[in-house]
C-alpha cells in the first residue's frame, strides 16, 4: 500500500506545474570574450566612453559605462522571446565614484526596470526582475550610462523564461492529488 502511494506521488511530483525555461537568452553576458560581441554598441552622441573593464563581479570582464556630458553610452540586445511568457532578469552592477552628475537605465521591451539617477557610490549589487512579459516574438533588452570621471560596471547578465503553470497540468495536478486522497479513504475503512 505504502509502495503504491509513494509510487502514485512520485508521479504526481514530476508533473508539477511551473518548469522554468532554463536556457539562458543572452549571448556574452558575463563579457568573457572581451568584447561586446553579441550585444549592439549605441556611443553617446558627445563624450563617449565605454569599454570592456578588467573589474569584474564573475570572470575577468565587465562592461564600464563613463560617458562623460549629459547623454549616456548604451548596450542592447534583441533577444528571441515568446509572445505572453514572463522572464527573469538578473545582472550585476557596481558605481565606482559619485560626482552627482551621472545616471545608469535599463529597459525590457522599451519599459523601465531600472532608473538610477546622481547615485552614490556601491560595490556590486545584484539586480534581479521576475516575470517580465515579453510582448512580441523578440524583445530588446537595453543598458545605458554616464559617469564623468569614472564608471559604472555591468556583469554577469542573464534572462531566462520563468515557471508557468499550464491549466491542463493544474487539472491534471488536481485530479491526481483527489485521486490520491480517495485511493488513501478507501484503505483506511
Amino acid at each position: 500500500m505504502r509502495k503504491v502511494l509513494f509510487i502514485l506521488m512520485s508521479l504526481v511530483l514530476v508533473m508539477l506545474p511551473g518548469v522554468a525555461l532554463s536556457v539562458d537568452l543572452v549571448t556574452n553576458g558575463g563579457f568573457e570574450t572581451g568584447n561586446i560581441s553579441g550585444w549592439t554598441f549605441t556611443q553617446a552622441p558627445s563624450g563617449t566612453d565605454f569599454y570592456v573593464s578588467g573589474n569584474s563581479h564573475s570572470g575577468n570582464y565587465a562592461a564600464a559605462f563613463g560617458a562623460v556630458g549629459s547623454y549616456d553610452d548604451s548596450i542592447s540586445q534583441t533577444l528571441s522571446t515568446i509572445p505572453g511568457q514572463p522572464y527573469n532578469l538578473t545582472f550585476w552592477l557596481a558605481h565606482s565614484q559619485s560626482n552627482n552628475a551621472n545616471d545608469f537605465h535599463v529597459t525590457w521591451g522599451g519599459t523601465p526596470l531600472l532608473d538610477l539617477v546622481n547615485a552614490n557610490i556601491f560595490g556590486y549589487t545584484g539586480y534581479a526582475y521576475s516575470n517580465e512579459i515579453a510582448s512580441s516574438s523578440s524583445t530588446i533588452l537595453t543598458f545605458s550610462g554616464r559617469e564623468n570621471p569614472s564608471w559604472y560596471y555591468l556583469d554577469d547578465v542573464s534572462v531566462t523564461g520563468a515557471a508557468v503553470p499550464e491549466p491542463a497540468t493544474m487539472l491534471l495536478l488536481g485530479s491526481g492529488l483527489l485521486g490520491l486522497w480517495g485511493f488513501r479513504k478507501m484503505f483506511r475503512k
